[in-house]
């Protein structure tokens, strides 16, 4: 149950930041309709992709980092239980 709560949480999160960068993709797509439409300059869109690359790029690291941690942290802890697992069905 708490392998599957984990694992719950995990993708809960990594769609979430999926959908976030789909956000910044259409706020792109957005953009370049306005500026085909003649609403906004190539270089009003230009700069303004390159902020909203730069805020997404880092929402991206800070998420990452973050589920790096906490990557290791479940990989040490579930290693931890598969030798223990392990230390328990050979003294069986």
């Amino acid at each position: 149950m708490f392998a599957y709560r984990i694992q719950t949480m995990k993708t809960e999160i990594y769609t979430a930041l999926a959908q976030i960068n789909g956000s910044f993709e259409q706020i792109t797509a957005g953009l370049k309709n306005l500026q085909s439409s003649g609403v906004v300059t190539a270089d009003y869109v230009r700069e303004y992709i390159i902020r909203l690359s730069e805020i997404c790029a880092t929402i991206n690291v800070d998420i990452i980092d973050q589920l790096s941690n906490r990557e290791i942290e479940d990989k040490d802890h579930f290693g931890k239980m598969r030798v223990n697992i392990g230390t328990g069905i050979k003294s069986s």
